[in-house]
């Protein structure tokens, strides 16, 4: 029993250890709120128009601050041409998509599509045998030896954070969800270091 209890409580004291969340992981949440806030406070915006803006906001900010760094990224690998083309297309599609529909069910649904989506790629990085998926998401040279490891936590992160949301949508009301959804990159940000931690710790102790 106790060589199941010390690992979990090591995983839980990492979140102790890890990092200050970065202020770009925050900012699409803060411009959730700000946009929902705003157009609560106007009239003229039904509750479906107010969700999509203040969705789109969060999309938008997430994406101009992680657009250069996916392109420069799959650059490396695909090539910049291609590596535009395709940054482009899958971030103006989802907006072009919310925009015309203006649905808050599907707007809740964004969270849990893009883990999906990511974790698509990672068991892509598991099944393909080439090393590519694993060498894009991890091109340190000093984590090679990690990478499979990396892989799979990272494909459990992805799947949890799908289901946590659809728990969400289920059980929270559209503004409480908002905060959730505000919140979320802090937990992102916890739980992927200490489970990239956990590997770290776990590959030294194999060396």
């Amino acid at each position: 029993m106790s060589q199941l209890i010390r690992p979990v409580r090591m995983f839980f004291l990492l979140f102790q250890v890890a990092a200050p969340v970065p202020v770009r992981n925050v900012l699409p949440g803060a411009a959730l709120l700000v946009v929902w806030l705003a157009t609560n406070a106007l009239t003229g915006f039904s509750p479906e128009r107010a969700f999509t803006m203040a969705t789109l906001a969060a999309l938008c900010t997430h994406f101009t601050l992680r657009l250069p760094y996916d392109i420069r990224r799959l650059a490396g690998v695909l090539g910049s041409d291609f590596a535009v083309g395709i940054t482009l297309v899958a971030t103006i599609a989802p907006l072009a998509v919310l925009i015309d529909l203006q649905n808050i069910l599907l707007c809740q649904r964004v969270l849990t599509v893009i883990p999906l989506g990511i974790a698509a790629i990672y068991l892509t990085g598991i099944v393909d045998r080439s090393g590519l998926v694993t060498q894009l998401a991890w091109p340190d040279p000093r984590l090679a030896p990690m990478r499979p490891a990396l892989t799979r936590v990272a494909l459990l992160r992805s799947l949890s954070f799908a289901f946590l949301n659809e728990a969400m949508i289920l059980t929270l009301s559209p503004d409480l969800w908002l905060i959730y959804a505000a919140l979320l990159p802090w937990l992102v940000h916890y739980a992927t270091s200490a489970l990239t931690t956990t590997v770290f710790l776990d590959h030294q102790r194999r060396v």
